[in-house]
């Protein structure tokens, strides 16, 4: 699974823990530890940016998520279940 920012790499330090690091060629930067899920969850919602005045590195979260469609389709409900429907509402 990629990371949103580049050069970003995840170490397994177990079967179940990962660290999300930030890697260039002169510098390691830990970023977060947590759970598999939990690591790329939070991968996921972040990115790391220079700050425009300062210069400073800073991880900045994204809050902003587009939610794939589950493909849900709603059916008319067939006319013995509307009969039940209608007859239980009535009573």
């Amino acid at each position: 699974m990629s990371l949103t920012w580049p050069r970003t790499q995840h170490l397994t330090i177990s079967r179940d823990i990962r660290l999300n690091v930030h890697k260039t060629q002169v510098s390691l930067l830990l970023c977060y530890v947590d759970h598999h899920d939990k690591a790329y969850d939070w991968a996921e919602r972040r990115k790391l940016e220079t700050h425009p005045k300062t210069g400073v590195a800073q991880l900045v979260e994204i809050r902003e998520r587009v939610l794939q469609d589950q493909g849900v389709v709603l059916q008319t409900p067939s006319p013995f279940i509307q009969e039940l429907l209608n007859t239980s509402l009535e009573a």
